[in-house]
């Protein structure tokens, strides 16, 4: 028996239906299945397109987190190569200074092992000025009349003999050195005893006069002070001859001296300021 034509519509509308909702169902059913570890097609798209860039990101930031470690190991290794730097420096500078004591403490020690031989009270001095003339006519030492130094007292370092005490005050004095053409010294030849005076004659030279042309002078000899006078001590040196010239019609020779002392080196001196009187002497004074 056939339905009619209406029946029939409404059965394949409700089969229809039943169809539909079961394959609805079983969608669902396979979604919520598979929802963890299924993406959509618009999630993939947006996952393939962010992808690239976090991995730049990524990258970026090890790049420089990288150049910022660099950076910092950079500077970290600046400043301990400043601080090594300073501390070289610092040392180096302590070395210089100890090396400079030290080169002092020989210079002193040979001063004061060759003024045991002269038999005077000693005061020791440093250098601290020079004339401006740079012919070193005169010195300016860090003592004066309250170290017992006195006006006229003689100078000397371990080359020989450097000048007189010119001015004192308190506590410095000036020297005026044999170089100075107004500083008369008198002294020996050591070898023949030869006498003569000693002026300074300019460039850091000294001229020996007085000495006649029949005195046997020679290249080399050394000079010494005579003692004469007392203003000098006898026997310190003071230079040595350097030129010889006669001539028939004057009755002295022209002998030129180098002095014994480098007076562009000269940092200590001592200044001899009293005699010392042996106990022979003073039986003689006081019998």
């Amino acid at each position: 028996m056939k339905l009619p034509e209406g029946e029939v519509g409404k059965q394949r509308i409700f089969h229809f239906s039943i169809v539909f909702a079961l394959s609805m169902w079983g969608v669902i059913q396979f979604n919520l299945q598979h929802s963890q570890n299924s993406k959509t097609l618009f999630e993939r798209l947006v996952i393939e397109s962010l992808a690239p860039i976090q991995e730049g990101i990524v990258t970026s930031q090890n790049v420089f987190q990288r150049v910022f470690n660099n950076y910092l190991y950079i500077v970290s290794t600046r400043k301990e190569n400043e601080a090594l730097k300073e501390r070289i420096l610092q040392l180096e500078e302590n070395l210089f200074k100890m090396q400079t004591i030290e080169a002092e403490n020989q210079r002193l020690k040979k001063l004061l092992k060759f003024g045991e031989e002269i038999k005077y009270e000693k005061v020791l001095a440093q250098v601290i000025g020079w004339d401006s003339s740079g012919d070193v006519y005169s010195l300016r030492i860090n003592k004066g009349s309250s170290d017992g130094i006195k006006k006229n007292a003689t100078v000397i370092n371990s080359q020989g003999l450097i000048g007189i005490i010119s001015n004192v005050s308190s506590n410095y004095s000036d020297i005026t050195t044999i170089l100075d053409f107004n500083n008369k010294v008198d002294v020996l030849v050591e070898s023949s005893r030869t006498y003569g005076i000693l002026q300074g004659f300019g460039q850091r030279m000294c001229r020996l006069k007085y000495v006649t042309n029949s005195e046997a002078i020679e290249v080399d000899d050394i000079l010494v002070t005579s003692g004469f006078g007392a203003l000098y001590p006898k026997g310190i040196k003071v230079g040595k001859v350097k030129k010889i010239t006669t001539n028939d019609y004057e009755l002295t020779q022209k002998i030129d001296v180098i002095p014994s002392v480098n007076f562009s080196k000269v940092e200590e001196v001592i200044v001899l300021t009293e005699e010392v009187k042996t106990q022979e002497v003073l039986d003689e004074i006081h019998p």
